[in-house]
């Protein structure tokens, strides 16, 4: 099975991205997550696919991802939110 979240991106571009961040900052990887998340509503989708996507694409980018305040899909390298 694909992984549909980490299909949308080109993860070299989103690794460097992330490897760039400066200290104080975090990287939008998609705005208006909301509405341009990838769909899981097919017939044979397993309920918690879109779960299982979330947990593999922040493993593969070995950083905090979460969405935003502002409905963005983020990437908090040096953990800005948990401080």
């Amino acid at each position: 099975m694909t992984n549909k979240i980490v299909a949308m991106f080109n993860m070299d571009e989103v690794k460097k991205q992330i490897a760039a961040c400066p200290a104080d900052q975090v990287v939008i990887l998609c705005g208006h997550w909301s509405i341009n998340q990838p769909k899981y509503d097919g017939p044979d989708e397993d309920p918690e696919a879109s779960s299982w996507d979330w947990d593999e694409f922040e493993e593969l980018l070995d950083t905090t991802i979460m969405v935003s305040d502002y409905d963005d899909l983020i990437a908090d390298p040096h953990g800005i939110y948990n401080q």
